[in-house]
């Protein structure tokens, strides 16, 4: 395959189309042809606004149609697609626009009234939650279309942020459509018209807009929208559109299970569910698979791993794998095991995931951080979480920055999450660091509430099933979990909850 298109053409050109819908959001339906025109007609109109190679388009808007043209028409002319979350706060949106320097700001009617104010410079477009437009868009046709190198910045993404240092990653044409091709060829599936997206991730998120949108589209499916999640809105999309694929995090997975009419036909033609973001865990994985299989569904709940460095997903179970387990790299993705000297580890031993693919970002906007190490004369990308592997297969053991050393070992806070999670009392829960008096401790925060009594049951068993360096001093909860604008564990805010 030719990656060097801009992400529009490889979309096109990789599979033929002959779906009659392309995007589809409640009652607005896109054939491929619609699309086309729509997205030439907007990449003439940014053309109009004075966007150039290189210059941001910056997205404000939840999962709609209009963000799917915006995305395809900014990187058509060889502009940026720069997504932020449509909640921002207005401080937090107004650190985005003064980093990124947008030439145009696409917002709705769910946040015009907090950011217009903030757009600067930007010249604004409107698109309407309930009506398909764009407002102070020109009618223009004529654009010059990119049509160089790949490997120029395509996409402005946010990376998680749980570190408490979030940083916005560049990542190219070249790197995005690599990412669509290696996973495709990954996956024993033919992705067809027959079958539908349901992206339930919101395209700032790497996962839903490279994975649920450009490589759904890039195989002639349906990408079914879901601007806003909720069980009973994407059963609802489910039926009626026969969804058979669906991209999601552990928590979606868990609203699935507990909304009503989650069963059955009416969820009958999942063949896929891809889960990523956060640790499934393997009794939520049991669970949502006996549900499927009594629903006469052929889909299981398959655990990958991604970051976006790297596009999204780069590590992905088989559909016949061990249940919980985080599977294999995905083509074109070489994966190495390093100690903290950036040696190279025997398979087995535990130490930093680093990888090397076509797929990864050029860099960071606004970071020196160096994000890669060069062994042996290949680049690899650091990822900085914890592995071992076996061959490909790789096993994940926590965040490196969030490991915690206590008088020399190393203790792992997800090892101590999954043992917590292995009692019927306890959920979601978080374990880090704490330095009390000047010593560390380890602190486990449990979503509800727990007796006393639970309490030491829950250090006794955490002792009982690994060291007693991994046995909390404190056990605390919370009434909810905090989370991060992409769904994951707000570890920065725990740290401040007493």
């Amino acid at each position: 395959m030719d990656y060097n298109k801009t992400m529009y053409n490889f979309m096109r050109d990789y599979h033929v189309k002959e779906n009659l819908h392309a995007v589809t959001r409640g009652k607005v339906h896109l054939s491929f042809d619609r699309l086309d025109r729509e997205v030439r007609r907007v990449a003439g109109g940014l053309w109009k606004l004075g966007v150039r190679q290189g210059d941001v388009v910056m997205s404000a808007l939840p999962n709609l149609e209009q963000a799917v043209s915006l995305l395809y028409a900014t990187t058509l002319i060889g502009a940026i697609f720069a997504p932020v979350h449509p909640l921002l706060s207005e401080r937090e949106f107004v650190k985005e626009v003064k980093l990124q320097n947008p030439k145009v700001l696409a917002i709705s009617d769910i946040n015009f009234s907090r950011f217009a104010k903030h757009k600067e410079g930007a010249k604004l477009v409107y698109c309407p939650y309930m009506l398909h437009a764009f407002f102070g868009l020109p009618l223009a046709k004529h654009f010059e279309e990119y049509k160089g190198d790949g490997n120029i910045p395509a996409l402005h993404m946010h990376s998680g942020g749980t570190s408490g240092v979030p940083k916005t990653v560049v990542l190219s044409h070249y790197g995005a459509n690599a990412l669509v091709d290696n996973l495709l060829t990954s996956i024993p599936y033919d992705f067809d018209k027959k079958d539908s997206m349901l992206v339930t991730l919101p395209m700032f998120h790497g996962f839903g807009l490279i994975v649920g949108v450009h490589a759904s589209l890039s195989t002639d499916m349906t990408a079914v929208l879901i601007p806003r999640f909720s069980g009973k809105i994407a059963l609802d999309a489910i039926r009626k559109n026969g969804v058979t694929t669906v991209i999601a995090i552990p928590r979606m997975l868990t609203k699935f299970l507990e909304t009503k009419g989650f069963e059955g036909p009416d969820v009958s033609t999942l063949a896929n569910v891809f889960v990523g973001g956060d640790i499934l865990t393997k009794k939520l994985a049991l669970d949502f698979n006996e549900r499927m299989e009594r629903a006469g569904a052929t889909a299981v709940a398959q655990q990958g791993y991604g970051l976006t460095e790297i596009g999204s997903v780069c590590v992905l179970s088989p559909k016949d794998g061990e249940v919980g387990s985080i599977g294999r790299t995905i083509n074109n993705v070489v994966p190495l095991i390093i100690d903290d000297n950036d040696n190279i580890l025997p398979d087995g031993e535990k130490g930093e995931l680093v990888l090397e693919s076509n797929q990864t970002m050029l860099g960071y906007i606004g970071s020196d951080e160096e994000a890669f190490v060069t062994i042996d004369g290949v680049k690899y990308l650091r990822t900085g979480d914890i592995f071992s592997k076996e061959g490909n297969d790789l096993t994940f053991y926590g965040r490196k920055k969030r490991l915690i050393k206590i008088s020399g070992m190393n203790v792992f806070p997800s090892e101590i999450e999954r043992v917590a999670r292995e009692l019927d009392f306890v959920g979601t829960c978080a374990a880090f660091e704490k330095i009390v008096n000047g010593k560390t401790q380890i602190k486990l925060v449990i979503e509800g509430t727990l007796t006393e009594k639970q309490r030491e049951e829950v250090r006794k068993y955490i002792g009982k099933n690994l060291s007693h360096w991994h046995i909390p001093g404190i056990v605390t909860t919370v009434d909810k979990m905090p989370y991060t604008a992409i769904g994951k564990i707000d570890y920065v805010k725990l740290q401040n909850i007493d």
